[in-house]
């Protein structure tokens, strides 16, 4: 079995610009694993602003 080059220019493939690769969109799973993460930073704050100050203060710091 031969060994051969490919190259996307005989095929006459486009490469994608990086304005093109940027608005691909990534899909369902990257939108919702960024949510989830994004409240988990969150709720992950408020529990150790509780733990730092204590809940009065942090109360205080919230609103």
């Amino acid at each position: 079995m031969e060994n051969h080059i490919f190259d996307l220019k005989q095929m006459q493939a486009q490469e994608l610009t990086f304005e093109e690769l940027m608005s691909v969109e990534g899909g369902g799973f990257w939108y919702t694993l960024g949510i989830i993460l994004g409240i988990a930073t969150v709720v992950a704050t408020v529990i150790a602003l509780i733990t730092v100050v204590g809940p009065g203060a942090a109360l205080m710091a919230i609103i």
